[in-house]
């Protein structure tokens, strides 16, 4: 419809300009036809447009208000399912840290163990043997560290998870605060 629109405007051009060039009486007198024609059919052609134009505006409307609806039904949904894994995720982290921490703690077990057989079989007041490290030495440190994974893995992830348990709203603000780059 649109092109037979624009074939029948552009015909009219044509006329119009060739009506000009020959300004006879009769040639002015189908120039205004052609003038009143080339008229009706633009505002024609302008009122399919304001219609096509309701019609997109009233489809888009629609669309939007579907999808709207679609989010604000979806929403709690999302965010039960965003809780759960996130709440899924920190007993993961908790549990992987404390799997590091009882293996560091029975690490240092056996050392101790076998510290003091070696003790009972070699008695020595020489910790610094040339060929080891000293064992009391070594299980500070393991002892240390395994402190240090405590605090950093099983504590901060502890105070997630009580957070995205027992206060859900506030847990939710605070992580797309985080996640936008608002709060550290």
């Amino acid at each position: 419809m649109k092109t037979k629109l624009v074939l029948i405007l552009v015909c009219l051009l044509v006329l119009v300009g060739y009506s000009q060039t020959n300004t006879t009486p009769p040639a002015q007198e189908m120039q205004q036809v052609v003038q009143t024609n080339l008229n009706q059919v633009l505002i024609e052609v302008l009122a399919g447009v304001k219609d096509a134009g309701k019609e997109v505006y009233a489809a888009s409307k629609s669309a939007i208000t579907k999808s709207v609806d679609f989010v604000v039904e979806q929403a709690p949904d999302v965010v039960h399912q965003f809780m759960l894994w996130k709440i899924t995720e920190h007993i993961l982290d908790i549990t992987k840290w404390l799997i590091v921490v009882f293996f560091l703690w029975f690490m240092a077990y056996k050392m101790h163990k076998a510290m003091k057989e070696e003790e009972e079989k070699h008695p020595s007041t020489d910790w610094f043997d040339e060929h080891s490290i000293p064992m009391p030495l070594l299980k500070w440190a393991i002892i240390t560290f395994s402190v240090l994974v405590i605090y950093i893995g099983v504590i901060d992830n502890s105070k997630w998870l009580g957070k995205a348990v027992f206060a859900p709203k506030v847990y939710v603000l605070e992580y797309a605060l985080e996640k936008i780059g608002v709060a550290k």
